[in-house]
């Protein structure tokens, strides 16, 4: 019998039989003993409540029964509805859901042990939340048949269901990591260094909702990629201020590891470049392979290109363009780099400083999250071995001097050098004497520097220098390469005679002065002037008052110092009239001792010293003498007359003292010397000298017509003072020329007269 209970279906129930057929063919009527019905209320006193779980948490589901068999054996049941699922199926003893053999749902069953209670509880715990965790939980209680069963509880689940995976990406390109959420309502997602939790980049999200479950797909993009960028990543999602986090992964930035740098060569030989790239991808900074589920390593595809820089265009360009260049076969090391060779044969001198640079083409592998680019390299520069200078400390030294050659080469290692002279194996000792050799340090740097120390010993000017030479030898197979420098001994000229046309002790000076490029100087300075001296360079064509010696001749030019004429002071003067008269020789004249009166020789002597004359004397005629303030004073002792009567000549000597003394023959003639044609007179003069007349009857005055000259000459006397000779610059002497004059007179004395006058 079945039957729907209800509240007032408790009670006692019998069945209840008849049976009448042809065992019984009278009716007969049969009843069962009671049977009570006790009515239980079928509601658990707590259902399990929906709730929301965060991914990577847990959550603890709670329902309570009542207990109307205290004493008796219970067995509880949950059970488990996940998305898509037609039935709710019951979930393991200890609350483990298992789908195709892998456990989703990690789950802990705990209840109330004690059968003595009204009512028992149960308790479902869910750790580990994930996405496959959401759906409809219920809980059951059986004794036996009797069970009571709870209500549905949903449990929605907002979690990462899909997080960023370990990612590789060549250098430049861009990597992206995706990380997918699924829930109730649209996630936050956002992406941080988990070194420091800062967030990384911006994120680019789009939900869809498909029956209620909204997925939210974010994107972060890391552009240009760089190695700063190569580190442990984590994707964050929140709702609400609960947030779930991913696990960890890495971003490793693939290239190029090493390149050579410089690549060494020499002269018509060939040189070894070399690119070094990652050729596994990575899962962690320690640089650890990427393995896949068999365990092995997994290989990036590159393809490797190679360009030089073209100078002449200033343009890199495909090595293929030049048919010397040969890209070699790359080969993968057991520690995950590919190595890339590219040969160049052929070298020459001038493409020293060429460069390369290698091209790393990565294709992307979206199946294990490697992103692709093009990786270029630095420069790698080509250096040609060789001899880069010679130098000389001086190229143009002076005889006996010490230079040093230094001879500077680049290369790999240090070559082997050698200095030599013309085409001679060695240094020509003839000229040079060798001071030392300073060969080149270890080797560690690729400029190797050796010097040659060496004395100059003999001037080499006239063969015009001589050619030093600098081998260096870098090996058998690799050549020598020689470069030169010309070095031109001088002459040394302190060591040349220095030659003066200046007489010794005089107190000239020469003074040497070094010119600083190996010539030299010579100074000829005369001493001062003084009261007592003045003197004068006197320079012609082969002196000078400077002369200078050549490195390059060794010798001066002019080849002569002037001299230092020296000059006294001019401090006297003096001038000679000479008359000469027709009388027989041996008549008595003017002046002469044997004549008495007016001409006699005091008389004579007094006409031509007198100063207060206005008409006769010196004065009348000596410029010093004549001027208002005279400037030079009239030796009376040495001032006078004189006759010869053999030669009826007469004579008339002036002497004079210069007040001021003067330097120049030039400035005395001007004070002392005589007008050429003036004669000096003695007669028919202003003042009387009547007192030498002897007693006898005084004449009438003598006049100028009374005398009958026959001539007179005039001549300078050039003497100085110490009465040594006088010299122009030009070292000759100097005379005035001769005058003659002319002059007839009438003859009213018994004598005529003729004179010659010397101004000096």
């Amino acid at each position: 019998m079945e039957f729907d209970i209800a509240a007032d279906s408790a009670g006692t129930y019998k069945c209840r039989g008849t049976q009448y057929d042809d065992f019984c063919p009278t009716q007969q009527q049969f009843e069962s003993e009671g049977v009570v019905l006790t009515i239980i209320t079928a509601t658990p006193l707590e259902n399990p409540a929906d709730a929301t779980a965060y991914g990577g948490g847990s959550h603890t589901f709670t329902c309570k029964f009542p207990n109307p068999f205290v004493g008796q054996t219970y067995e509880i049941v949950w059970s488990f509805k996940g998305a898509g699922d037609s039935a709710a199926q019951p979930m393991i003893g200890n609350g483990d859901v298992y789908e195709n053999g892998e456990r989703i749902i990690d789950g802990t069953i705990s209840k109330d042990h004690t059968t003595t209670s009204g009512e028992i509880s149960t308790e479902l715990s869910i750790t580990n939340v994930n996405g496959a965790v959401a759906g409809e939980y219920l809980c059951t209680i059986k004794w036996g048949r009797i069970f009571i069963k709870s209500n549905p509880a949903t449990l929605t689940v907002r979690t990462i269901s899909e997080p960023p995976m370990t990612t590789n990406v060549a250098k430049g390109g861009d990597a992206k990591f995706t990380c997918k959420t699924t829930g109730d309502a649209e996630g936050t997602i956002t992406f941080h260094n988990a070194a420091d939790n800062t967030p990384v980049g911006s994120v680019v999200a789009t939900p869809v909702t498909v029956a209620g479950v909204v997925t939210t797909t974010g994107v972060l993009t890391i552009a240009a990629a760089a190695d700063s960028d190569s580190f442990e990543y984590y994707c964050k999602a929140t709702w609400s201020g609960n947030e779930v986090k991913s696990a960890s992964v890495y971003l490793a930035v693939l290239g190029i590891t090493e390149t050579t740098p410089t690549a060494w060569g020499v002269q018509s030989k060939s040189a070894l470049f070399e690119c070094k790239s990652d050729a596994v991808l990575k899962k962690n900074a320690a640089g650890d392979a990427l393995l896949t589920d068999s365990g092995k390593t997994i290989l990036t595809a590159a393809a490797v290109t190679w360009e030089y820089y073209d100078t002449d265009s200033s343009t890199w360009k495909a090595s293929t363009e030049d048919n010397r260049f040969s890209i070699q076969q790359s080969s993968i090391g057991t520690n995950g780099i590919r190595v890339s060779p590219l040969t160049l044969r052929d070298l020459a001198s001038e493409e020293d400083g060429l460069k390369v640079r290698c091209n790393i083409v990565y294709q992307p592998d979206t199946d294990n999250h490697f992103f692709g680019a093009t990786v270029t390299s630095g420069d790698m520069v080509l250096k040609i071995a060789q001899i880069s200078s010679l130098t000389v400390s001086d190229a143009q030294p002076i005889k006996g001097t010490t230079i040093t050659l230094t001879c500077t080469a680049t290369g790999e290692s240090a070559p082997t050098f050698t200095f030599k002279t013309g085409n001679k194996k060695s240094v020509d000792s003839t000229y040079f004497e060798e001071v030392s050799v300073i060969p080149p340090g270890d080797g560690a740097s690729t400029t190797h520097v050796a010097k040659y120390v060496t004395k100059t010993l003999i001037a080499n000017v006239l063969r015009s220098g001589t050619i030093f030479k600098c081998e260096a030898d870098y090996g058998l197979a690799l050549g020598k390469f020689e470069a030169e420098v010309t070095v031109t001994t001088n002459y040394d000229c302190s060591e040349v005679k220095v030659k003066s046309k200046n007489p010794e002790g005089n107190g000239a000076t020469i003074t040497a002065t070094d010119l600083g490029d190996g010539s030299l100087k010579q100074t000829i300075s005369c001493p001062a002037d003084t009261d007592e001296a003045r003197f004068e360079l006197i320079t012609g064509e082969s002196s000078a008052e400077s002369i200078t010696c050549s490195k390059t001749t060794g010798k001066y030019d002019p080849p002569f110092l002037g001299r230092c004429q020296e000059t006294k002071p001019l401090t006297t003067g003096y001038g000679k009239q000479i008359m000469t008269f027709e009388s027989p020789a041996g008549t008595p004249g003017p002046c002469d001792p044997n004549t008495s009166g007016d001409y006699s020789p005091s008389a004579m002597k007094a006409r031509l010293n007198t100063m207060t004359d206005s008409i006769c004397g010196f004065r009348q005629f000596v410029p010093c003498l004549k001027a208002d303030v005279p400037t030079c004073t009239l030796d009376l002792d040495k001032s006078g007359c004189s006759f010869d009567d053999q030669t009826q000549q007469l004579s008339l000597e002036y002497h004079v003292i210069l007040n001021t003394p003067v330097w120049k023959v030039q400035e005395k003639d001007a004070l002392v010397a005589y007008t050429p044609g003036v004669k000096i007179k003695f007669w028919d003069c202003s003042e009387d000298y009547s007192s030498f007349n002897d007693g006898k009857r005084k004449r009438r005055d003598i006049e100028d017509s009374d005398f009958e000259f026959k001539s007179f000459e005039l001549h300078e006397a050039n003497k100085s003072a110490t009465g040594g000779e006088s010299y122009s610059k030009d070292n000759t002497r100097t005379n005035l020329p001769a005058v003659t004059v002319g002059v007839a007179l009438a003859v009213t004395l018994t004598i005529v007269l003729s004179y010659l006058l010397i101004a000096r």
